[in-house]
């Protein structure tokens, strides 16, 4: 190989390493505490960019980060966030406004709160919701906050929904936007109300404290056993009007319905039976 080829061989395979190591990197928090979008990952510390993930980290004495500090909407400059165990993610989002994720929001065991000092409604908006790992929270401060989550939910993990900071009150609203195949629990406590916002298939497990609420304004599909309200299994059914308030304080009728699934054996009785009376109809 002639000395010049090899020479640009070398700065080739610089370039291409330099290339690795700058994108698509994982940058862990190490400032406690700021905005999102500030210079507070990586060491040396510096604010994220496109093409990188980012890792929480207990860091100082917080052990968070906020997300649209100044309460307006802003977008993550990175592309993936996890929230890991021990570690915060502080929404101050409000007034309607929206902070957005384009890739993907990891909670893995973290805890999210929408704490924006008032009552207010705002969105966080992802490009997926996954939720993984154990211990994962997210808690609603303030009477009237309202927080949606869009982009789809999804993972293994469990959730448990409450206040944060202040008394329980009524008028608490988590929403997500979308269910994809999520097949872990989720907890609502502490008077939160629960919301879809579109029909769902609903693949985990979900319980309501005798507190707190599910608002069935779409249709919601569920297994049987896998729906309790303060702690009492909820029978297969199809549940709307009366018969849906009927079932407890913590269901509000918002025009939906709510249907938990007999067991597959109940299921293919029901569907010979009308194999049977379809074939005596053509006899």
């Amino acid at each position: 190989m002639k000395k010049t080829s090899k020479v640009n061989f070398f700065l080739a395979t610089m370039t291409a390493l330099t290339l690795s190591q700058a994108e698509g990197a994982l940058y862990v928090q190490t400032v406690d505490n700021i905005d999102w979008n500030a210079a507070m990952w990586g060491s040396p510390v510096s604010a994220p960019t496109a093409g990188n993930n980012y890792e929480s980290a207990a860091v100082g004495g917080n052990n968070r980060f906020r997300i649209s500090a100044s309460g307006a909407s802003s977008t993550f400059a990175g592309d993936n966030l996890t929230l890991v165990t021990g570690t915060t993610a502080l929404i101050k989002t409000l007034n309607g406004n929206t902070s957005t994720v384009t890739g993907t929001f990891t909670l893995d065991g973290g805890n999210i709160v929408h704490g924006p000092n008032a009552g207010s409604i705002a969105t966080l908006a992802t490009g997926g919701f996954v939720v993984t790992g154990t211990g994962s929270t997210i808690g609603l401060g303030y009477t009237g906050n309202s927080l949606s989550i869009t982009g789809g939910l999804s993972g293994a993990g469990d959730l448990l929904l409450d206040y944060q900071d202040v008394g329980a009150s009524i008028s608490r609203t988590l929403s997500f936007g979308s269910v994809g195949a999520y097949t872990g629990t989720i907890s609502v406590t502490e008077m939160v109300q629960l919301d879809f916002g579109s029909d769902v298939d609903f693949g985990g497990n979900l319980g309501i404290d005798s507190d707190s609420f599910l608002n069935v304004d779409q249709s919601i599909t569920i297994a049987r056993d896998a729906l309790t309200f303060d702690g009492s299994v909820i029978a297969a059914g199809i549940y709307s009007g009366t018969d849906l308030t009927n079932l407890g304080a913590g269901f509000i009728d918002g025009g939906g319905t709510l249907t938990v699934l007999p067991e597959p054996s109940s299921i293919a009785l029901l569907g010979f039976g009308y194999a049977i009376a379809l074939f005596r109809r053509r006899r």
